[in-house]
């Protein structure tokens, strides 16, 4: 799985550790010309099967590197294209999770912390772009693309990634528990793997 991450040059000495650990290429924002143009500009990188985007203020589980092989098999097993790590803070996704599930559809994509892309969406997002009236928003942006090509996206229970709060956002949203998830599982991966050793 091909990785990248969206980052300003603020956030480098921050994010350069997690971008090590999972061999992750950095693509920097330099002249700060805002997500939509950075994202844009990284679907121009070549990919393979899949490809996880990550931003630069995330925070990743325990063993995130080892999971990532199981949401490919996830991913090809259940047909998904866009599969977030990162979980909305919303109702839905926690009577999801109640209820057992692992994978749970969500209707209104919303946020870009941790998300994997199959190859094909990518494609689709390339030719969606002409068509695109975004200028500003990249998570607004495959949200409508999504919709315009009718295609869901989907999330993992429990979730993998968390938003760090303690970064100053880059776009001046305000640091309010909102934009943090609630059923983020530092250690699921962990017990993950323990589990099956058992």
């Amino acid at each position: 799985m091909q990785i990248l991450i969206q980052a300003i040059p603020e956030r480098i000495n921050y994010i350069k550790p997690v971008a090590d650990y999972l061999g992750a290429t950095i693509h920097i924002d330099v002249d700060h010309t805002g997500t939509f143009s950075s994202f844009r500009d990284m679907l121009k990188y070549e990919t393979g099967d899949y490809r996880l985007h990550l931003q630069d203020d995330v925070i990743i589980a325990d063993r995130f590197k080892d999971y990532l092989p199981t949401i490919e098999s996830m991913m090809k097993i259940n047909r998904i294209d866009v599969f977030s790590l990162f979980v909305p803070h919303r109702q839905i996704m926690r009577d999801y999770f109640n209820k057992g599930y692992n994978i749970a559809p969500f209707k209104d994509f919303l946020m870009l912390q941790a998300t994997v892309f199959s190859r094909r969406f990518i494609q689709i997002m390339r030719e969606d772009i002409p068509y695109s009236k975004q200028t500003r928003h990249d998570d607004v942006f495959v949200r409508d693309t999504l919709k315009r090509n009718q295609i869901r996206a989907f999330v993992h229970l429990p979730g993998l990634v968390q938003h760090d709060l303690t970064l100053k956002s880059g776009m001046g949203h305000p640091a309010n528990d909102r934009r943090m998830s609630l059923l983020f599982d530092k250690d699921f991966i962990v017990n993950y793997f323990n589990s099956r050793m058992k």
